[in-house]
């Protein structure tokens, strides 16, 4: 028995004489997963998308009518790039479905005998950079169905860049656009993109591209726009197309904003601003580069930010946040800084003053009115504190340390009405390969997309959704039995699947997807006096969410305290649920 079919184990060869192959058979796509056709001798029509050599074989990415396969040639031409790619070619070979531990069809690959065997049945321009040139606004806009798409080439200006993608402008519409090998682009350059038209992080953009400067220019003028302006009203009250294109007015264009600092914090690709205008509260990207324009920001600085606006959407494409893509620390403007009589000089003035009123009654009344004015700063102040103290600022949620008190609070709480108290534990299944294939950058964006999913199911204060470290989260459950904490954690990976993240690698999955640990217990004291403490139900969901990934992941697996009493209704066991 081999991996899936029956095999030949050791075989002894000897050929006794040349022969004919048969005619290849010419089923549609989705009969290539199927178990009948593995191993057959097949023909597939399709347009070459892009080609790597591994091994001292020839690995191309060909784009079909039903799906994608890969072709694998030991013999091929020195000159494949050039004749190969944008081809519309006819492929024979033996075909081989790509098969998961499980051993499902998630994909089709082809052993091809050598080059005599992928016919191009229409050749690609010699010189891609010869294509006729596209405008921006045609990316992504209807237009009747073709066999397979094209390469196309835009001429546009790097607006700005991140690992592995740019963003562009024509002047009259911007695109992401997804390099295939590295191109020494910076802002303002000018350059022709040749690529297969295709979403980039969801949005209208170019895959698979090279790239060709043009020359070098001025980065696009930003357009001035306030915070507010960029999720109006309208994208969260409106359910009409026209309310949800209302948050992608802006999306990938070059702005100009202003904001209140509150944070800089650090992470592998550079610094994270965190800003306050208005209702909104936003993030802007820093490169390394401008470390030194970072030193000089403090908290409670004015800001006018230039940069690239990216959205963060819902799964109902509903702009959630935003945050901008900064180029360098020019982008980076302080219009104004907080006064020299600040919140903490303010305490200090005061305590001086407590000693002077023994000396005179009129410096009392004076320093009366001074604090009177800044006693609401300082409330504020602390409120602003207070939310930063307990809140994760990439994704919104709880962070550890509002974690740990509230679960106390909640346990405590559970103890005291004799109540039950769920723990769930959620891990972001092969988070490291999205991370290692796509970048950090958009390795934040996925998680803060994935911690809006679950706090749309978990809701305050009905419950708490934290970051738990990583791509960890946690949500406590008070008054909730396990029944009711399985159906949550449900919805809860129904949520992350739903968003349509495609996941990084070879793991069998297409979409990002969560497995989740399940921990329920009733923390009421038992007849000897012990108790429960609130780290044994956290083990209890961390065995829990073990028992999820080990069993394949993308799964809910539940467990009861079996060591402590329920009430008689609900007698605990130890179970798992998938």
């Amino acid at each position: 028995a081999g991996d899936f079919s029956p095999c030949l184990g050791e075989p002894r060869v000897r050929v006794i004489s040349a022969g004919t192959l048969p005619q290849p058979k010419r089923p549609i796509f989705d009969q290539y997963l199927a178990t009948r056709e593995d191993g057959q001798w097949t023909e597939l029509r399709g347009i070459v998308r892009s080609g790597e050599i591994k091994g001292g074989r020839l690995f191309l990415n060909v784009a079909a009518a039903g799906g994608n396969f890969v072709a694998i040639t030991p013999r091929y031409r020195g000159d494949w790039k050039e004749t190969l790619v944008d081809s519309i070619v006819v492929v024979t070979g033996v075909v081989a479905p790509i098969r998961n531990e499980q051993r499902q069809a998630v994909g089709v690959r082809m052993f091809v005998p050598g080059a005599e065997y992928i016919h191009i049945e229409q050749a690609a321009p010699r010189n891609p950079f010869d294509t006729p040139l596209t405008d921006a606004t045609s990316v992504g806009r209807f237009r009747p169905a073709a066999d397979f798409e094209r390469r196309i080439r835009v001429r546009a200006t790097v607006a700005a860049t991140s690992p592995g993608v740019f963003y562009v402008t024509d002047g009259q519409a911007s695109l992401a656009v997804q390099e295939q090998s590295p191109c020494n682009l910076r802002p303002g350059d000018v350059a022709d993109f040749v690529g297969f038209p295709g979403p980039v992080f969801s949005r209208p953009g170019i895959q698979d591209a090279l790239c060709r400067k043009v020359s070098s220019g001025s980065s696009p003028a930003a357009v001035s726009v306030t915070a507010d302006a960029i999720l109006p009203e309208e994208n969260f009250t409106d359910p009409s197309g026209v309310g949800h294109a209302a948050a992608t007015r802006f999306d990938m264009k070059l702005i100009r904003t202003e904001g209140t600092l509150m944070q800089v914090s650090r992470n592998p690709n550079g610094y994270v601003l965190i800003l306050q205008s208005g209702k909104q509260q936003f993030a802007a990207t820093v490169p390394d580069s401008a470390k030194s324009a970072i030193g000089r920001l403090g908290n409670g600085d004015q800001l006018r930010l230039t940069g690239v606006c990216l959205v963060t959407y819902d799964p109902y494409h509903r702009g959630q946040s935003f945050h901008l893509l900064l180029r360098s620390g020019d982008d980076i403007q302080v219009t104004a800084s907080p006064p020299w009589w600040d919140v903490r000089r303010a305490m200090w003035g005061l305590g001086l003053m407590a000693g002077v009123l023994l000396l005179s009654g009129g410096w009392i009344t004076i320093l009366r009115r001074q604090v009177r004015g800044r006693t609401r700063e300082l409330l504020e102040a602390n409120e602003t504190l207070r939310r930063l103290s307990c809140e994760d600022p990439l994704t919104g949620a709880a962070n550890r340390r509002e974690f740990d008190l509230v679960l106390q609070s909640e346990f405590d709480g559970a103890a005291r009405s004799r109540t039950a108290l769920s723990l769930l534990l959620i891990d972001i299944d092969f988070f490291k390969a999205l991370n290692d294939q796509h970048g950090h950058l958009y390795g934040d964006e996925c998680l803060a997309r994935v911690a809006s999913a679950l706090r749309s199911v978990v809701k305050a204060p009905a419950g708490c959704v934290a970051r738990y470290g990583g791509e960890e989260f946690a949500a406590i459950l008070p008054e909730t039995d396990a029944n009711e904490a399985r159906a949550v954690a449900e919805s809860m990976r129904a949520a992350v699947t739903n968003l349509a993240i495609p996941n990084a690698g070879d793991n069998g999955q297409p979409y990002l997807s969560v497995s989740v640990g399940v921990a329920t217990c009733y923390p009421h004291k038992t007849e000897t006096g012990e108790g429960l403490s609130a780290q044994t139900l956290v083990g209890l969901a961390d065995r829990a969410l073990y028992q999820a990934k080990a069993g394949g992941r993308n799964r809910c697996v539940s467990l009861e305290n079996a060591s402590i009493p329920a009430p008689a209704q609900a007698p605990p066991t130890i179970r798992p649920v998938y």
